[in-house]
């Protein structure tokens, strides 16, 4: 059996990791900046998110594992990366975060028309997603605009960077809203009402295509001593449900990574409903719809970061706030998406008193956190198979909270079930080692231990959730 990296262009860093058997050799990760030029402005260079790619990739071919035979990527979706005809970004890269083009993603639904723009997307235009980021620098920075040569999502940027091929998959592309999701190919209906040319954006492929090799002259900056295949793969959320082996409908995965995401897998092109939960393509070549909150262990993050914590000192903390006082922690620190859609949207503590101590603020954004999640798996249908996978976030009390919130187990799978080992898997199903994703995950997906909801608290987070929703109406004024 072959040996196959997973390359990862996360949000705060690149991850790394090589499988064998399915099993996991090693694992690598480089952290990057982002910088935020203006309020709900979030930016990175692409050229970071290269070199520390580059250095990961190098890091694991030091130790000697042997041939490389194919490398799959993932990484953020909607990030909006333009490059030049020398392959030069043109701008720094916006990242799926930022929320500068709202006025331009309401163009798109206005101008378009919602109705017309679900019915050849699937979705509804929100700031997040490409096409608006596009609209916002022909606006703001005509000159650059008449440069861009391509657009594309930052693994795509990494596999050009690897190849000198520009392309991406049909996953990624579900999340610009100038893809027909439906049937798989760029919408000539939106590209015309935007006046963008066709010619602006890459191939798309499933994600098991192998798009090339890596050239010569990276193999040597690499030190790969041999010319993996380089296998396009998908955007994040569709590789972490192949990292838990959610690759058939009636499974779900719930991400708590800086996003908060509820990935449902369909057999068939889904009612895409008003637009709001995302319908777009998988890894398998079918479907998956899906609910994304924006501040989910980032919220955590911030807290830690603000109150001078370690993430252990933090959980520490939080094991003794009292369940009945907590306050409520609203988690919009960068707007929101679903269940409800807003830029604008800011994060807001409620019911805080004189005895509010760390642990109760602790406890209150994993709440906070769950409740929003919540949300979104009932936007889903409330799947009943859920598989929990994310960050340190995960590793506190979350888990118990979440299953208390949704009152139904779930499995929390290991760390390593991350995207970049999907990316892995999906580079051994491109490369022919398995001629199915289901058998790929059988073979390579570790079981997760079990979480059942702490009884006694269930009627408690249920009274908190419906307060959580109740309050928010009214929180919800104060956006504009």
């Amino acid at each position: 059996m072959g040996k196959y990296i997973g390359i990862d262009v996360g949000t705060s860093s690149v991850k790394a990791v090589l499988i064998e058997h399915g099993k996991v050799l090693c694992t690598e990760s480089r952290t990057y900046s982002t910088h935020s030029p203006c309020e709900g402005w979030f930016e990175q260079y692409p050229r970071d998110w290269w070199e520390t790619t580059a250095d990961a990739i190098r890091s694991i071919a030091s130790n000697h594992y042997g041939q490389i035979d194919a490398i799959g990527l993932t990484g953020q979706m909607h990030t909006a990366v333009m490059i030049n005809s020398l392959g030069e970004p043109i701008y720094p890269a916006i990242l799926w975060c930022d929320g500068r083009s709202a006025e331009q993603s309401n163009y798109i639904n206005q101008h378009v028309g919602e109705h017309a723009v679900i019915e050849h997307t699937g979705n509804v235009s929100m700031a997040g997603f490409t096409a608006s980021k596009i609209l916002w620098l022909k606006e703001h920075h005509a000159k650059k605009a008449k440069l861009i040569h391509k657009v594309m999502m930052p693994k795509d940027y990494i596999a050009y960077r690897l190849t000198g091929v520009v392309a991406t998959d049909y996953s990624d592309a579900s999340g610009t809203m100038l893809f027909n999701v439906r049937e798989k190919r760029w919408s000539a209906h939106m590209l015309d009402k935007l006046e963008l040319d066709q010619s602006l954006l890459p191939d798309v492929y499933p994600s098991d295509t192998v798009i090339g090799s890596v050239s010569s002259s990276v193999v040597k900056q690499l030190s790969l001593g041999c010319q993996p295949k380089v296998v396009i793969g998908g955007g994040d959320n569709a590789m972490g449900a192949v990292a838990c082996g959610v690759v058939s409908e009636g499974m779900a995965t719930a991400s708590i990574g800086t996003s908060g995401v509820i990935f449902a897998p369909k057999a068939d092109y889904p009612n895409p409903g008003d637009g709001f939960q995302h319908t777009f393509c998988d890894a398998t070549g079918n479907y998956h719809q899906m609910g994304v909150m924006l501040s989910a262990a980032k919220s955590y993050q911030w807290l830690k970061n603000i109150v001078g914590l370690s993430y252990e000192q933090l959980n520490t903390e939080l094991k003794n706030a009292n369940p009945v006082t907590t306050p409520l922690f609203y988690p919009y620190l960068s707007g929101e998406r679903n269940p409800f859609y807003s830029p604008n949207a800011r994060g807001a503590f409620a019911s805080l008193d004189a005895a509010t101590d760390v642990g109760d603020l602790a406890r209150s954004v994993i709440e906070g956190v769950s409740f929003s999640m919540k949300n979104l798996w009932q936007m889903m249908g409330s799947p009943q198979r859920v598989r929990l996978t994310g960050s340190p976030i995960t590793r506190s009390i979350c888990p118990e909270i979440f299953a208390t919130t949704l009152n139904q187990s779930i499995e929390v799978m290991p760390e390593t079930c991350s995207p970049a080992l999907g990316a892995a898997i999906t580079a051994a199903v491109g490369a022919g080692e398995f001629a199915t994703f289901k058998e790929a995950t059988d073979h390579c997906v570790p079981k997760g231990r079990m979480i059942a909801p702490i009884t006694k608290d269930i009627e408690l987070l249920q009274a908190r959730s419906e307060k959580f929703n109740t309050k928010l109406q009214h929180i919800k004024a104060t956006f504009d």
